[in-house]
């Protein structure tokens, strides 16, 4: 049986977020996206977590890496949190009515302030990029960039 909100509409692509430290990603994007946790458990192999999260009208799913995956090559076996490959493969762009406020709001929980909001002129719009580093919290090439932009505007 799915948990009431946590199964995506037909054809709305759900990223997976594969991190190390589930409750620190959980406390992150519970305070600095108002997230809601829907749906939190052990994974199917007992050596991990995963769970899901509503970020304002989206869905995403977070699970903890599994190094027993690799071992066993399983599928999955290529998933991994950003520490272990040296960097993020994504960035999130997120539509807000208030760049500064979501912004400062991120900062606040503990993103990395990588580029305060700015106006662009060409698009008549205005964005900010943060960067959540998990820890150690100064080894900023493991990161998982997101980037804030005001859609009110254009």
């Amino acid at each position: 049986m799915a948990v009431k909100g946590s199964v995506p509409n037909p054809g709305t692509i759900v990223p997976h977020l594969v991190v190390r430290n589930m409750q620190k990603a959980v406390e992150f994007y519970t305070g600095a996206f108002s997230a809601r946790v829907l749906y939190r458990s052990q994974s199917p192999t007992g050596e991990g977590e995963r769970a899901h999260l509503r970020v304002w009208s989206s869905l995403i799913q977070v699970s903890t890496e599994e190094s027993d995956y690799k071992r066993r090559q399983m599928v999955g076996a290529f998933l991994a949190a950003p520490e272990s490959l040296g960097g993020s493969t994504c960035v999130f762009q997120v539509g807000v009515p208030d760049v500064d406020a979501a912004y400062q709001r991120a900062v606040d929980h503990g993103a990395f302030p990588a580029l305060p909001p700015i106006e662009l002129k060409s698009a008549e719009s205005k964005f900010a990029d943060i960067i959540k580093p998990p820890e150690p919290v100064m080894d900023w090439s493991n990161t998982m960039a997101k980037r804030i932009v005001n859609y009110a505007q254009q």
